[in-house]
């Protein structure tokens, strides 16, 4: 479910359902995010690791119908940027190996676009942030099986995901 706090009111709007309501399958890993226009963007995973996404648009006080951004993933997180595009990122299977794979939205087309791995192997813990211009950093840890490290991946608004250092992308 979500909820919008109505600051002016001091009080939080009614909430609604997001995720597929009379499913056998339950939702879970919820994240946000919000840009300064007052749009924003949940995703979350549903039923099997399926990763699911919706828009709120604060002109008209309403959330799109939900989407399948990925097929298999766990623990998404979200960014949002002033133009309305945003990015999702999550944990997911390729072959053997987990990797972090990233989707983004685009406001002007509506859609999500297909998932693309931005790590190499043995990645978890994705974090995002998208700057004004739109610029989004990732970051998540790997192991090469004897240390855990922090890399990060770079994209320029609109721009594909970079290679991490040893990375796939």
């Amino acid at each position: 479910r979500a909820a919008r706090f109505v600051a002016s009111a001091g009080v939080w709007a009614g909430s609604v359902d997001l995720s597929s309501a009379g499913t056998i399958q339950s939702a879970g890993f919820p994240a946000v995010a919000l840009n300064d226009a007052g749009d924003g963007v949940a995703v979350w995973l549903q039923g099997p690791g399926v990763v699911r996404a919706a828009r709120y648009a604060a002109a008209t006080d309403t959330w799109s119908p939900a989407v399948d951004v990925a097929l298999s993933g766990t623990a998404p997180v979200v960014a949002i940027a002033a133009s309305g595009d945003a990015v999702t990122l999550w944990s997911g299977p390729t072959g053997a190996d987990t990797v972090i794979k990233a989707a983004r939205y685009s406001a002007a087309l509506g859609t999500w676009s297909a998932p693309t791995d931005i790590s190499g192997p043995t990645a978890l813990s994705p974090r995002i942030a998208i700057g004004p211009s739109g610029d989004a950093v990732a970051v998540w840890l790997s192991s090469d099986g004897a240390h855990t490290v922090v890399q990060a991946a770079r994209a320029a608004a609109g721009a594909p995901h970079r290679d991490p250092p040893g990375g796939t992308g």
